[in-house]
């Protein structure tokens, strides 16, 4: 989605660099009136093609990024948007028909478009094994239509904007002036627009996919893969002022995403960062230290063991019956928790340890 906001900064400020004469006083008026007139037309035509071009941009989308090759990654990603948008307690999810495709695109990413199109990479594919994980972008890509994120930025834009023009005009416009105050409002924008819509994206993101009974843990796993490819990004002041960060870091979105799933077990399961790694807690014991296996990190396995046991604790309340093994997996019910790799304490040994913890008896 940012792309599109930013696109649209860029495209106003195509005057940044063209010499601007001082003005009096009486004329900020007219440049008020103007620039609200300009971006009043453009806020309009924007809502009116994110409301009926769906189709036009779907197409334009495909041509720019391209189309997978492999049609499964297309009927996972439908699959996975028609559960959320039909699960209970997802109606806000639902209010805006979604028209989804996986593109050629081979880094770690996704977007939400005009005309309330989503697009997968199909590199997210690579790297990240469970579906649960990328039900979660999907979800927070669904949240940036269903709650008119696009829309609602324009607002900011229109007034930071304006600032900006009038600063010019009642101050000495030079090259300078013109450079500083165009970084000043790509800051404030990054910071007071983007970013909180990010967060709000997230949030809403953890209730669409655990209504649809996704992994709560699976946010925070896909979001440590991202980590380890790319990073945290922590810039100097220099560097975040000419180029701000209008997304949470990934290790601020991890511990969004794992404080939830505490809450959304009652706060009986949590995470701890130990010299092994990520240590999984039920009830503040140390319930499992996962190894990287099965094509995930270390980290990554954590937090879907964490969400698998936070599931189970949602749902099932006092548990009617003791953990048990089945075909070297740890089970609750029909929940599967964690299938332990080699290094790992065995599934027994993690059963007993879970019914020990929760007083349940085999």
């Amino acid at each position: 989605m940012n792309r599109l906001i930013v696109a649209f900064i860029l495209t106003f400020q195509l005057c940044v660099f063209v010499p601007v004469q001082t003005v009096a006083a009486s004329d900020v008026g007219d440049i008020l009136i103007g620039t609200v007139i300009e971006f009043t037309i453009t806020k309009e035509y924007y809502k009116y093609m994110d409301n009926n071009m769906q189709e036009q941009y779907f197409q334009q989308y495909a041509r720019k990024y391209g189309m997978t090759n492999n049609q499964e990654l297309n009927k996972q990603l439908f699959r996975i948007v028609n559960r959320i948008q039909q699960a209970p307690g997802n109606d806000e999810a639902r209010k805006r028909p979604v028209q989804a495709f996986v593109n050629a695109q081979q880094s770690m990413n996704a977007f939400r478009g005009v005309g309330n199109v989503i697009s997968l990479n199909e590199g997210l594919w690579t790297h990240l094994t469970s579906e649960d994980e990328i039900a979660f972008i999907t979800a927070h890509e669904i949240a940036h239509g269903s709650k008119q994120h696009l829309i609602r930025n324009l607002d900011k834009i229109i007034g930071w904007t304006l600032a900006r023009q009038i600063f010019l005009a009642k101050n000495n416009p030079t090259l300078l002036n013109q450079i500083l105050s165009w970084s000043a409002v790509n800051y404030i924008l990054a910071k007071s627009a983007t970013l909180p819509l990010e967060w709000e994206a997230d949030n809403a993101a953890f209730t669409y996919a655990t209504n649809a009974g996704y992994n709560p843990g699976a946010g925070a796993a896909a979001k440590a893969k991202m980590r380890a490819i790319y990073g945290d990004r922590t810039p100097n002041f220099f560097g975040e002022f000419l180029s701000p960060q209008d997304h949470p870091t990934f290790s601020q979105r991890i511990d969004n995403f794992m404080g939830k799933v505490t809450a959304y077990s009652g706060g009986a399961i949590t995470t701890e960062k130990t010299l092994l790694g990520v240590a999984v807690k039920a009830k503040g014991e140390t319930i499992f230290v996962p190894v990287k296996a099965y094509g995930q990190l270390q980290d990554e396995r954590a937090y879907l063991i964490a969400g698998n046991l936070a599931r189970l604790c949602h749902n099932e309340g006092n548990f009617a019956t003791p953990f048990r093994v089945e075909n070297g997996s740890v089970y609750n019910s029909f929940y599967k928790i964690v299938t332990p790799a080699d290094g790992e304490p065995d599934a027994a040994e993690a059963a007993e340890k879970l019914n020990q913890v929760f007083n349940l008896q085999l």
